[in-house]
């Protein structure tokens, strides 16, 4: 309980009471109009204060939700180059907590957000960042296999799955490098190192690709189309990551700058 608001409003009431007293005693008002005038301050006191407490605490709720959104390094990059994206998924994480949805909710709602906005930063990123991305989603999909080939394909296709929170699965170290590896890719393709994408390295790209994706075909046969259509994959969990390590790992065989060009075409729109 919170004596001091009690206090306050205790005060105040006195003070209005002295006040109108006094008018009741040289005669300008009689003693229900005093009364009166006391009991309606106290009851618009009490109002104001609850709205004003309720004002308050939404504001501190919505101050700590962003403290915690700001302690995952990705995020931090955002609110700091993309500000309007991070206050739309602070809105919306605020809205989906105080309308009570499960914490699974917000957090597949916020995966879905991020990853919307890695795809949008795929045709800025360095090549020495894509490449370092890729080679963590070889470390990530390395793990999951070896706990299950279903978890390696929910971690691949969470939109063909029930989602997961993902990063929860990884050992702490795993985890901090996939955040930090993803937060810097993000953060310098809006600084002086961005990159720009030309003609010729599409053009490139296709061809590395379609060359890829033929290695891919005469391994795998008509199950390769699993990248194109992940449903597909059900009941096909580990031959559906094989494929995906596969495809990493021949990505990862061509020189960087091929293999930033191939990413790039894959994760964006031209």
């Amino acid at each position: 309980m919170d004596f001091t608001r009690i206090y306050l409003a205790g005060v105040s009431a006195m003070v209005v009471f002295l006040v109108f007293d006094a008018f009741r005693r040289k005669g300008w008002i009689s003693h229900k109009t005093v009364y009166s005038v006391v009991i309606v301050f106290v009851v618009l006191w009490n109002v104001g204060d609850f709205y004003r407490v309720k004002v308050n605490r939404q504001q501190q709720n919505i101050k700590g939700i962003e403290a915690q959104m700001l302690r995952t390094p990705i995020l931090a990059v955002i609110k700091k180059y993309d500000p309007e994206s991070f206050d739309k998924m602070k809105e919306k994480i605020t809205r989906m907590i105080a309308d009570n949805k499960n914490q699974q909710s917000y957090i597949d709602d916020l995966q879905s957000d991020i990853e919307r906005i890695q795809r949008k930063r795929y045709k800025f990123a360095t090549n020495k960042d894509i490449v370092s991305v890729l080679r963590i989603n070889m470390e990530q999909l390395a793990y999951a296999k070896g706990i299950s080939g279903e978890l390696c394909y929910r971690i691949l296709y969470p939109e063909a799955s029930v989602n997961i929170n993902s990063v929860k699965i990884f050992p702490e170290k795993m985890k901090s490098k996939i955040l930090s590896v993803h937060a810097e890719m993000i953060k310098n393709s809006y600084g002086r190192k961005k990159h720009i994408v030309t003609d010729d390295e599409l053009f490139r790209a296709r061809g590395d690709f379609a060359n890829i994706l033929n290695k891919l075909r005469i391994k795998y046969g008509s199950d390769t189309e699993i990248i194109y259509d992940p449903k597909r994959g059900v009941g096909k969990y580990k031959l559906a990551c094989e494929i995906n390590q596969d495809l990493l790992s021949y990505m990862l065989a061509l020189p960087n700058e091929n293999s930033a060009g191939v990413a790039r075409m894959m994760m964006s729109s031209y």
